[in-house]
């Protein structure tokens, strides 16, 4: 009942078959039907019914694991066990190979009425009437002893395949030699005949291992390495045989000691990838001669008539062809999964071999796969074979060389002899679908290694079937009929896939013409025709599915082998060169064959597409390190100081050219793939993408040294050739959709702009098209609500997040350029920006968020929320340098931004920092902020009942706590508190240091540039205070109260005096600096042991490298380290210049007009950004300069304090500096100014 497929969960026969026995403590029943397995020679049907039984139990669930316990305590002894055991080892045993039905016997039931010629019902009944004497006649050979006796070791072989698959330990496990007894992970596997302590019960017993399943397996499978011609009567045993083999292998708690035990004792893998490809042939040509006379007549895997051409005389056929001739489709079949089988327990040896450092094994066994001699080796033993028997790889080939094969020119080729008539047999078509027709010998090349002939040997091309189209049935009504006439193959193949039963649809089909009513006006000769149209249809279909199945599951065995070859193998085992030309020419090979076949199946172009992106990944792996190599051979030569003649050319080896040759092929493969799956596309962009790295200034040894290449501009000229089709794919899916595909498009889009960036004709294209009006509006109709909902929700949207960091990506690249900067802005990207309500979840956390319970949760989410706020930042601040500072139009856009999010701006601005990313938040706020200074240049639109004071109001905010940051980052006190702040919150300590100081003074940058701006001289001559005419410096009042109240109201000048010299302190720490690295980079060889651990940190790897690995490794952090030295150099040459300059402004206004009483507060009013402003303060200003509001001992205290602070060695140490940084900048701004404050100061006193 279980097995015809009735929804029965339980009959109660097999609870009664399981049941104890109370009075001898057994499963009685269970063990009589057992012990029937032991008659197999005299009882051999019961034998194979008793197996059937057992087989039947195993689908039920909870009696399946209940097999093992049963089977042990019923047992009287371990000798009453081993002969038990040792049925099933005679079950597998067979010393004449026994014909075996195939899988292709059930696709071809029902074709006789497909292949009839009648016209009449009764022609129809009398077929039905042979096929059911044809059923009658085979099921009474079933029960011939022969093949019982191959059934009953199918049947075997089934039950050790799906126990295997249950929970360990089962009865498989027992059967096949485990010790029950121990775990899994410590088993040992010996020959049948081995002395050993066997644990059986409570004692250690002596014993001889016997024969178990798993060693008739291994023996039945070195039978067929011998013999390969056994797999034409036996190929579903072989195949159940390998598929064994497999699990066994790929079960992590034993794959050890199993291939330990293969390894050691036949060297099972190794001898079987030796053996491919098999010889299905015999070459002894007096036995074998009337063999296969007798096999052309009545062979039953014949799929054309031959006859005709075996009478003909002017046919030279040799054997090998006529053998090939002979190969059947179930044998092709077959094949493939045998291929299959062993390319995939090939993968599970590499990883072995790799993970056990066995690299002698290794070596030995990648000799096999890659050396083009072992094929050659190969073909020569079939040649040498005698009776003309030939290259063994032409059992897969039809397209012979003139040199290899014996027909003359003008003879029938091979492909016209096999597939003749091939209209009149259907069949006759699969064998071209499954292989390969173009495969050719090619023995001069790396070409010829097994890994190529693998992948030479399947033929990507399909046929897909077409859709019934009926004249006289209703298709809606035949198709649901073909649908109920559906069976499954997993239980008698075990291999998912649905075919069609042809038989029982043609009963179907014919009972219903039988009926049909005399009336009709169609006549039954008519219906019977379109009979045999739709039994022909379902039995395309049928092929269709099961060539599709043999198809993915090869090239899936052959993606995985390519993928442990290429990626896990190390380079001591495979040289970089031969690892190079071995994926280049598998790329190249992948490629040709992808582009050549037509009608590509959509799986496997899906499969080929994400094998080319693994190669050209690796592709760029191995040239970046050739380059490398490269690399550190010259150094090893300028070390020397000459050449060596036996240096390896490593640009002879990389050969540019061939890459581009390559790269037209990729690209001509997308252009031909416009309409599959999306993930093809997607591999494909990501391939280009990995191929153009291979140019990029990134992937050279020394960016400095970089020179682009003549193939770099080949590259541009192919993709601009191609330009209109290839744009049109990418953007179309880079405007669609939120997944993969789209994210790849952006990125390839972007780096095909970042190739030419001075090229308009990109830019050109996408404007033209509407292709950047697209993107944009993308981010506020889909993206802004999207993510709004993910941060709202807390629920993680990665995918959105990382499509929308990527458009940001392609609008900073676009922005580079002034013409694509001015693109961006008139496709309203800045006032979608700003219309995204997305920017405002920051005013949601907290001011101090580390004083929150849930700070570790909030620090997380605020860190997503930076990933989408920083490069909005950095593309505003690209597009401000882009445009210049002179654009008014510009800023005015950008601040349009910071409008519509004042709240965000105010609320970063007066949070305290608490983390590293905090702090560059800060930093490219400040930046952003300075760029659009001064405010009161800008001109704006009145949008709605917004007004002009209430853009001053939101403005004159921002500009007071823009001046509150001074209190902190001027002060070094409060630098040194904020940088401990910051290392307690932070996790990652390396270079933490370094990072922190460099962010303050570039912020310390952007608030002194802000505070230029804003000082601009009005036209009344009335500038702009910000520190007021104090001199409350830590020299001289190192405890005074009022350091404690620094705030935008009360800075002093003081203040702003002691940040210059701390900063040039730092400057001059940073000039050394540059100077000792500088030095190191230039002489790494001389470098410390103690100063290479300083430089190297906590890097493992670097004890393991060789001494010019470590070499360049050096070079590379020096000169990273180099250029962020420079960069604070050039930040706080900036500090000075601009703090000198603010320095002039209040020391001029303050001693020239002696008012001290002048605080810079009053100025904060609403309306300082007013038209009248000026004339207010022109108008009061006479009023206050005649009052003497000071006495003038306090104006010479100032004096004096102002002399203390700056004296003779301040101006001195600003002529140093103007001397360092001469080699920078050359207009001497440093000392100009300098000297200015001390004429001014000089004047006054005099």
């Amino acid at each position: 009942m279980k097995m015809s497929n009735l929804n029965v969960e339980s009959s109660g026969i097999e609870k009664l078959i399981i049941s104890i026995n109370l009075n001898t403590n057994r499963a009685e029943y269970f063990m009589s039907i057992f012990r029937f397995i032991q008659f197999n020679s005299s009882l051999l049907n019961h034998a194979y019914n008793s197996l059937n039984i057992i087989y039947s139990l195993s689908n039920y669930s909870l009696i399946n694991q209940q097999i093992l316990n049963l089977f042990l305590k019923s047992c009287l002894n371990l000798d009453e066990q081993f002969e038990l055991m040792h049925s099933f080892v005679e079950f597998l045993d067979y010393d004449e190979p026994i014909q075996e039905e195939t899988i292709l016997s059930v696709v071809r039931q029902g074709l006789d009425c497909a292949d009839t010629d009648s016209d009449s019902v009764s022609q129809i009944a009398e077929a039905a009437h042979s096929a059911h004497i044809h059923t009658h006649t085979h099921t009474h050979s079933h029960s011939h002893t022969k093949h019982a006796k191959a059934q009953s070791r199918l049947k075997a072989l089934k039950l050790l395949i799906f126990y295997l698959r249950l929970a360990a330990p089962n009865i498989s496990h027992l059967l096949l030699g485990f010790d029950i007894h121990k775990p899994l992970n410590n088993q040992q596997f010996y020959n049948a005949g081995t002395k050993i302590n066997y644990r059986g019960g409570d004692s250690n017993i002596l014993s001889i291992v016997p024969r178990n399943c798993l060693h008739s397996i291994i023996r039945i499978l070195n039978c067929f390495l011998r013999d390969p011609t056994l797999l034409n009567k036996t190929p579903q045993t072989i195949e159940l045989c390998y598929e064994i083999i497999f699990i066994l292998c790929s079960d992590i708690r034993y794959k050890t000691q199993i291939l330990n035990y293969l390894r050691n004792e036949f060297d099972f893998i190794n001898l079987n990838l030796k053996k491919i490809p098999f010889k299905l042939n015999e070459y002894d040509e007096e036995a074998n001669t009337i063999k296969r006379r007798q096999a052309l007549k009545e062979s039953n895997f014949i799929l054309c008539d031959t006859t005709n051409f075996i009478n003909k005389p002017t046919m030279k056929i040799n054997d090998n062809d006529q053998l090939m001739m002979m190969m059947s489709d179930d044998l092709i079949l077959s094949l493939l999964s045998i291929y299959s089988w062993s390319i995939q327990l090939t993968c599970i040896e590499i990883q072995q071999l790799i993970s056990g450092r066995m690299k002698q094994q290794l070596k030995k066994l990648l000799h096999t796969l890659t050396d083009s001699l072992s094929l050659a080796s190969k073909r020569g033993e079939g040649t040498s074979g005698g009776g003309g028997g030939g290259d063994t790889s032409r059992l897969f080939t039809t397209n012979y060389s003139t040199s290899n094969n014996n027909y003359s020119s003008n003879h029938t080729t091979t492909d016209s002899f096999l597939f003749m008539n091939n209209s009149n047999n259907p069949m006759a078509k699969f064998k071209s679908a499954l292989i390969d027709q173009t495969v050719v010998d090619n023995q001069k090349t790396d070409e010829s290694s097994k890994l190529f002939y693998f992948l030479n040997f399947l033929n990507l091309s399909q046929t897909v079937p077409f859709n019934l189209e009926l004249n006289f049935f209703d298709p809606s009504l035949i198709e649901n009929v073909i649908n109920s006439c559906k069976i499954s193959l997993i239980e008698e193949y075990s291999i998912n896939v649905h075919l069609f039963d042809l038989k029982k649809l043609k009963q179907i089909l014919y009972n219903e013409i039988k009926s049909a009513p005399p009336t009709m006006n169609v006549s039954k000769s008519q219906l019977i025709n379109e009979l045999k149209y739709i039994l022909q249809n379902v039995f395309d279909r049928n092929q269709f599915q099961l060539t599709f199945h043999y198809k993915k599951k090869y090239f899936d065995s052959f993606k995985l082998l390519v993928e442990s070859f290429v990626q896990l193998v190390p380079n001591e085992i495979c040289p970089l060169q031969q690892r190079y030309s071995s994926v280049y020419l598998m790329s190249k090979a992948l490629l040709n064959k992808v582009l050549v076949n037509e009608n590509v199946l959509a799986e496997l172009t899906y499969q080929s597409s994400s094998l080319l992106f693994t190669l050209i990944v690796n592709l760029r792996k191995c040239v970046s390190q050739l380059r490398r190599m490269k690399y550190l051979s010259d150094m090893n030569m300028s070390v020397i100081g000459q050449q060596s003649a036996s240096q390896t050319n490593y640009i002879n080896i990389i050969n540019l050219p061939n890459l581009v040759d390559l790269f037209k092929k990729i690209v001509q493969y997308l252009l031909d793939t416009t309409l599959t799956n999306y993930k093809v596309r997607t591999h494909l962009y990501a391939a280009i993408l990995n191929y153009l790295l291979i140019f990029d200034a990134a992937d050279q040894p020394d960016e400095n040294e970089y020179r682009k290449d003549i193939e770099y501009y080949e590259n541009i000229r192919i993709l601009l050739s191609n330009m209109n089709n290839l744009l049109k794919i990418i953007c179309t899916d880079s405007c669609e959709g939120l997944n993969i595909v789209t994210m790849m498009g952006l990125t390839l889009l972007n780096k095909i702009i970042d190739l030419d960036p001075t090229n308009p004709k990109w830019l050109k294209y996408l404007n033209d098209n509407g292709y950047i009006s697209c993107i944009i509006n993308t981010i506020k109709n889909t993206d802004n609500d999207l993510l709004e909902d993910s941060f709202n929700s807390q629920t993680s949207n990665d995918k959105v997040l990382f499509i929308f960091e990527t458009k940001l990506a392609l609008f900073s690249t676009i922005a580079k350029i002034p013409y694509g900067a001015e693109m961006l802005v008139k496709n309203g990207l800045i006032s979608c920006l700003s219309q995204c309500s997305l920017f405002s979840l920051r005013i949601k956390f907290d001011r101090n968020i580390y004083a929150k319970r849930s700070a570790a949760y909030l620090v997380h989410l605020l860190h997503q929320f930076y990933q989408i706020f920083f490069p909005i930042l950095n593309l505003f601040i690209l597009i401000l340098n882009t445009m210049g500072s002179n654009n008014i139009e510009i800023k005015t856009q950008v601040s349009k931004f910071v409008l519509s999010h004042n709240e965000t701006f105010l609320h970063i601005l007066t949070s305290k920092v608490g983390d590293i990313k905090m702090l560059e938040e800060i930093k490219l706020v400040t930046c952003l902020l300075y760029k659009l200074s001064p405010f009161d240049l800008l001109k704006f639109e009145i949008l709605g009942d917004k007004t002009g004071g209430e853009h001053d109001s939101i403005f004159s905010r921002i500009h007071r706590e823009i001046l509150n940051l001074i209190s902190v980052y001027f002060v070094p006190e409060q630098l040194k508190h904020l940088r401990k702040e910051i290392e307690h919150h932070s996790t990652n300590k390396q270079n933490l240091i370094k990072l922190t100081n460099s962010l303050f003074a570039q912020i310390a940058s952007n608030i002194v540039s802000y505070s230029t701006n804003v000082m601009k001289v009005s036209q009344q001559k009335i500038p702009l205070l910000i520190f007021s005419a104090k001199i409350e410096s830590q020299q001289l009042h190192p405890y005074s109260p009022t350091m404690m109240q620094l705030n935008s109201k009360y800075l002093q000048l003081g203040l702003l005096i002691d940040f210059l010299k701390y900063s040039m302190e730092n400057l001059d720490r940073n000039i050394e600096l540059e100077a000792e690295l500088s030095h190191k980079s230039k002489n790494v060889t001389d470098l410390l042991e103690i100063e290479r651990k300083q430089l190297v940190g906590e890097n493992k790897m670097f004890d393991r490298m060789a001494d010019t690995e470590k070499q360049l490794h050096l070079k590379q952090i020096l000169t990273v380290n180099l250029k962020s030295v420079r960069q604070d150099i050039s930040t706080y040459r900036l500090i000075i210049e601009r703090g000198l300059l603010i320095l002039w402004r209040h020391v001029e206004f303050y001693l020239t007009n002696r008012d001290l009483n002048l605080p810079s507060y009053q100025l904060f009013r609403t309306d300082f950004y007013s038209v009248d402003q000026g004339l207010e303060m022109e108008n009061k200003r006479p009023i206050r300069y005649t009052v003497d509001s000071k006495s003038k001992e306090e104006f010479v205290k100032f004096k004096q304090d102002l002399d203390a602070v700056m004296g003779a060695n301040f101006f001195k140490k600003c002529l140093d500096v103007e001397q360092k940084v001469q080699s920078i900048k050359h207009d001497n701004f440093i000392g100009i100014v300098s000297k200015r404050i001390q004429k001014i100061m000089h004047l006054i006193s005099n």
